[in-house]
Parts: structure tokens; C-alpha cells; sequence
């Protein structure tokens, strides 16, 4: 079954891969000028007030939760080699960190790529 999951993994990639490559094909160099238009004329104390709610919730879950006293007590502890190997690549409930980490890695190198590949050189 891992060669298996791998595969569908794969077709998943490729798939949203096309996806992205047609998507930027079919968007017209119109349409990212008026959104380029539109961006440029916001406002940014809008941007600045969002970016600041977003710090303040991120700082009030970590600060309530108690997220670097945590670190702070298991960073103590030494976790052997071989725990750390089948964490990333076991089979067990939280298993497949590592394959899944190099497709995000795979996809966001389809995303750029497919941007590079779509945008048009302007000649100058």
C-alpha cells in the first residue's frame, strides 16, 4: 500500500500542477492589470490593522496556551535517533511527515514555475 499511497500522491501533484499552469494561461494580462490597479490603490492603514489583529491573535493563543514553557520543559529530554527516523517515515497515526513535506516543497516549485513560465517578458 505505500507504493500506492505515493502514487496517488503523484497523480494528485501533476493534477494540481495542470491546474495551476492552466489556470494562469487562461487569466487574461487584462484582468492582473486591474487587480494590480486595484491593489495599488488600497489603503494601508487596512493592511496595517489586519497585519497587527493577526500578530495580536497569534500572541494571545501562544501566551494562553503556554507554548514556550512546554518547549522549555521537553527541550530537557533527549528523543533517540530512531524515534526521530520513524516519526518522519513510520506508518503509525502521525507517520508520512517527510513525504508529505517534500510535495508541499514539490508543489510550491510547480507554483513558481508555472508562474515563470506563463508570465510574458516584456521587451524593452
Amino acid at each position: 500500500y505505500t507504493y500506492l499511497g505515493a502514487a496517488q500522491i503523484s497523480v494528485y501533484a501533476g493534477g494540481i500542477t495542470m491546474l495551476y499552469v492552466f489556470a494562469i494561461q487562461l487569466v487574461s494580462k487584462r484582468t492582473l492589470q486591474g487587480l494590480l490597479e486595484h491593489v495599488k490603490g488600497s489603503k494601508v492603514v487596512g493592511r496595517a490593522l489586519v497585519c497587527l489583529v493577526g500578530f495580536v491573535t497569534l500572541a494571545v493563543i501562544v501566551l494562553k496556551n503556554h507554548f514556550i514553557d512546554m518547549a522549555a520543559t521537553v527541550a530537557d529530554t533527549e528523543v533517540p535517533m530512531d524515534q526521530v527516523g520513524s516519526a518522519l517515515v513510520g506508518a503509525d497515526k502521525y507517520g508520512y511527515v517527510l513525504p508529505f513535506e517534500f510535495i508541499s516543497v514539490f508543489l510550491l516549485a510547480c507554483i513558481i514555475g508555472g508562474i515563470l513560465i506563463a508570465r510574458k517578458e516584456d521587451k524593452k
